[in-house]
């Protein structure tokens, strides 16, 4: 006995010895940031940061569009994501530069504007390094060095994003400082959580994501998520994708109302474009999906499908005809409410005199503008309104002091600013001019008149002057 009891004391001991030994060579998970664009063309993986106001933003592997960003924390010479995980780019040597893949597509400047495009051709951008330790990420190819971008960060009403600009705004206004490299060794663990199981719980998680942030930032999660709740408002439709843009109430776990948007939401497999395009307020519907995120304050299901919908029964009172009560339903709408989720109409038309500056985009042929309704001291902004039948040269000179009037399909409360959405200008009144300053007249009718006051005064007195001494 004494000797089986040694046997299995010494096979204990192992057993134990064991179990601590490692089972695999896992590397160590580090970041450092590079200063060396030899190292960073050397090729590997990689996170781009780009400081502003004291904080700093990493580019996220969205690159359709401008790629949003997550805030992270630079400590020495590493990076760590505040919460979910660091977005990672590989870097390869493209030509004399390096080409970015989020390791699925390759970063391409789009060309026409400030946007990027997801594309399975690499793009060399080159490198120049900066007395700061960053990097100026330029485009390689070009016609001409003065149309030359880079990928550069803007902030742009209280969101971050990634965007091409010239490299004349670098550091400057609203713009970030250049890109720095922390070269990734490893590989990070998935500090991401378990997305909830029940609707109430995953609609909690939702609406405590941070502007910027995707739900697949900070929960685990695979396929689709879907969600079912309550129309609030027609859709907006777009014929020429097939696709739509609809508010819906879902219900969080404590049952209360939150607005979320379908947006770009198509039909399904049991669904049809008609049943997209005539979702209006009351229907009950079922969405699915895999991209929510928080844009700019408006939690969005994006690019999802409608699986049903039963149609409500709800009839919407139609929208008042004075203007002071228009102007008073729009400013009661909440943040992210349309004025169509109330009330139901067509069209309706306001006018009011321009208070904000004006501008005029003739790449999409609309417009920017605020206005004072008459009336009332409450403001409209015309977004993207159109010209109609409005001469363009009329519309390019509208200033302060015009008067305008819209014909208006669509009203919306966008994070706190009241707006006509594409508007379409009906008249214009153009500000009286001034007339001339008649200071300098005046004065010298003024002087005159006094002069021959005093000398009408002075012949009296010399009148009665020599009737006395006759």
């Amino acid at each position: 006995m004494k000797k089986l009891s040694k046997i299995f004391a010494v096979v204990l001991i192992l057993a134990m010895a064991l179990s601590i030994l490692p089972m695999g060579a896992a590397a160590a998970y580090t970041t450092t940031k590079v200063t060396d664009a030899a190292t960073i063309k050397a090729g590997g993986n990689f996170v781009l940061v780009s400081e502003y106001d004291g904080k700093y933003y990493a580019v996220k592997n969205a690159i359709q569009g401008k790629p949003d960003a997550i805030e992270v924390t630079v400590s020495g010479n590493s990076v760590t994501p505040k919460s979910g995980n660091l977005p990672v780019w590989t870097v390869a040597a493209s030509g004399d530069g390096i080409s970015l893949n989020d390791g699925s597509s390759f970063m391409k400047y789009a060309g026409s504007s400030t946007n990027f495009a997801t594309t399975t051709a690499a793009q060399a951008f080159t490198l120049t390094a900066k007395s700061d330790g960053s990097f100026t990420v330029m485009e390689a190819s070009t016609s001409s060095a003065s149309t030359q971008r880079c990928l550069m960060f803007a902030w742009n009403n209280g969101s971050y994003r990634f965007g091409a600009y010239a490299a004349s705004n670098e550091g400057k206004n609203d713009y970030g400082s250049g890109i720095i490299f922390f070269k990734v060794s490893g590989e990070q663990a998935d500090n991401r959580q378990e997305l909830p199981t029940t609707s109430g719980a995953i609609v909690d998680a939702i609406f405590g994501l941070q502007v910027g942030e995707k739900l697949s930032d900070l929960y685990k999660y695979e396929g689709k998520i879907t969600l079912t709740g309550v129309v609030s408002g027609s859709t907006t439709w777009y014929s020429n994708s097939s696709t739509g843009n609809v508010n819906f109430n879902v219900k969080n776990s404590g049952g209360a109302d939150k607005l979320m948007q379908a947006y770009k939401l198509g039909k399904g497999a049991n669904t049809t474009d008609e049943d997209v395009k005539m979702l209006t307020t009351g229907d009950i519907i079922t969405v699915t999906g895999a991209v929510i995120k928080n844009y700019n304050g408006t939690y969005e299901f994006e690019s999802c499908e409608l699986v049903s919908v039963t149609k409500g029964q709800v009839q919407l009172p139609a929208l008042p005809t004075a203007t002071a009560d228009i102007v008073a339903a729009i400013y009661a709408l909440n943040a992210g409410e349309a004025l169509n989720a109330y009330y139901d109409f067509e069209s309706f038309t306001l006018s009011g005199t321009i208070v904000g500056g004006t501008s005029w985009s003739e790449q999409y042929s609309n417009g920017e503008l605020t206005i004072k309704i008459d009336g009332t001291d409450k403001e409209l902004l015309a977004y993207r309104f159109g010209a109609g039948t409005v001469e363009l040269d009329v519309v390019k000179g509208l200033a302060a002091g015009d008067k305008v009037t819209f014909k208006v399909e669509s009203v919306k409360n966008y994070n706190g600013t009241y707006e006509m959405v594409n508007p379409v200008l009906t008249a214009v009144e153009k500000a009286p001019e001034k007339e001339p300053d008649k200071v300098g007249d005046d004065t010298a009718i003024v002087a005159m008149t006094s002069v021959m006051a005093i000398a009408v005064v002075a012949l009296a007195v010399l009148v009665i002057g020599k009737k006395r001494m006759f």
